[in-house]
């Protein structure tokens, strides 16, 4: 982003450059000035473009002024700052500036004052539905009473839009999804709290991006899943144990490449239903912190043999997971390929660590020889096993006894997150410097090889 304060000086050293711009050249530069935060919705200040653009000289306030898309992409908050202009005038400025280009914004109120605000200026937003593009709501039970007695129409432009209803009643909140097939261009849906009796008026065929951050009970995860055919990249992140009878279903999804699942029970009774032929990205997210519940692997293996797809990525997140589970999840179908791993668990020991080394002298292929990043959590290896690890796979000028020769292999960024359990307590170690004491030639080495390209993050407990 360009530092506007500075812009009024280097004009005046500039002499008339800027006056002889053109001003197709001087609106480009207009768009770099714009902050870039909060996913580009950022809150209008006085002391930021646009609106500082205006103050700047009459030729460039007249520009910026004629430039829709300086004005179509801002946070509809409401400033704290003391000296910020009038919050619904200020709206009004904007909304009116930014037609006819389409329109994104969020909505958010944190506080009585913030929400009095946000009720004002929220139907001068309603009135310019059918510009709606890419739009974030805050509900409160007043904003959804406005937005429901609304008239939506049919010829919105919306294409992604992420909603939240923690502060409605259930009962306002539940007449939010049927609004939903309004939107016939809606693609990308991101779901905060919801009653989940209501996501089936939901459209699903028509979205490719589906984000669902509320409790879902894993019944109607996999029947929201069989309604997805178009989707391209889904994200579950709390799915809950059934309620009732979950339906055999047979789901192809033709274009899914990215799928994110989180569950408190396992995701094989998920995966189950799935076929996902050109799937990339598959994160598990498992929030079972017990070891004596049993991992679905036959289910995660007859998924990938079925789907017949080729990870490039896999995340792993699992507190209760053993080190068989571990190796049994790296040697499935369909993992070979992969540039990307994840482990993060108390899992990951010498055997499932040792299997990524790789070794000159063996004539067997080498394992995951793709792998670019390596982020993993290792418990109780010894010092130097998982530096020697990395120096096996790095292709660097590190000569140890393992490593005599440069090795043309791919690995580019390590992070390594050195954890252990008390044995008398089970609990897990949090002291780092007990921790880095065990591994000090893994330190050592690991800065060697930060020194030699490699990007590494190391952490001890925690």
């Amino acid at each position: 982003m360009i530092n506007i304060d500075k812009l009024p000086t280097r004009m005046a050293a500039l002499g008339g450059l800027f006056d002889t711009l053109p001003v197709e050249i001087l609106g480009e530069i207009f768009k770099h000035c714009l902050p870039s935060e909060i996913k580009d919705f950022f809150i209008p200040s006085m002391k930021e473009a646009p609106l500082l653009l205006c103050r700047i000289c009459v030729r460039w306030r007249w520009v910026a002024m004629n430039m829709p898309v300086l004005w179509s992409s801002f946070s509809a908050q409401p400033s704290r700052a003391q000296d910020a202009p009038p919050y619904v005038p200020l709206m009004k400025f904007f909304l009116g500036l930014s037609r006819p280009s389409p329109l994104s914004f969020n909505i958010y109120a944190a506080n009585p004052e913030q929400r009095n605000l946000v009720k004002q200026s929220f139907p001068l937003f309603l009135y310019e539905v059918h510009r709606w593009y890419d739009v974030t709501l805050h509900f409160n039970d007043t904003l959804c009473e406005q937005y429901l007695e609304a008239p939506l129409g049919d010829d919105s432009m919306l294409e992604s839009l992420c909603f939240n209803t923690s502060n409605c009643t259930d009962t306002q909140a539940r007449r939010i999804p049927a609004t939903l097939k309004k939107f016939p261009r809606l693609r990308r849906l991101k779901i905060g709290r919801i009653p989940t009796a209501s996501l089936h008026e939901i459209p699903w065929s028509q979205l490719t991006d589906v984000r669902i951050n509320t409790a879902l009970p894993l019944e109607e995860c996999v029947n929201i899943l069989s309604e997805c055919s178009n989707m391209v990249t889904g994200n579950f992140s709390h799915i809950t144990p059934p309620h009732g009878t979950i339906k055999t279903h047979k789901i192809i999804l033709l274009a899914l490449t990215r799928l994110e699942l989180c569950s408190i029970c396992d995701v094989g009774r998920i995966l189950a239903h799935l076929t996902c032929s050109v799937l990339t990205y598959l994160s598990v997210n498992h929030m079972i912190c017990t070891w004596d519940t049993a991992r679905d692997l036959e289910a995660f293996y007859d998924f990938l043999i079925r789907s017949t797809c080729q990870l490039e990525t896999f995340r792993l997140l699992d507190e209760g997971i053993t080190e068989p589970n571990v190796i049994q999840y790296l040697s499935a179908p369909g993992m070979q390929k992969l540039k990307s791993l994840e482990l993060h668990g108390l899992g990951i020991s010498v055997k499932a660590l040792t299997m990524f080394k790789y070794d000159a002298g063996d004539k067997t292929p080498p394992f995951m020889p793709l792998l670019e990043t390596m982020q993993f959590d290792v418990e109780e290896v010894p010092d130097n096993l998982f530096s020697d690890v990395v120096a096996s796979r790095f292709n660097s000028n590190v000569i140890t006894e393992t490593t005599p020769t440069k090795r043309p292999v791919s690995l580019k960024y390590i992070h390594a997150r050195f954890r252990r359990r008390c044995r008398e307590t089970s609990r897990n170690i949090f002291n780092s410097d007990v921790l880095r004491s065990e591994h000090v030639s893994d330190e050592k080495r690991f800065e060697e090889f930060m020194r030699q390209g490699l990007r590494v993050a190391i952490r001890f407990g925690g």
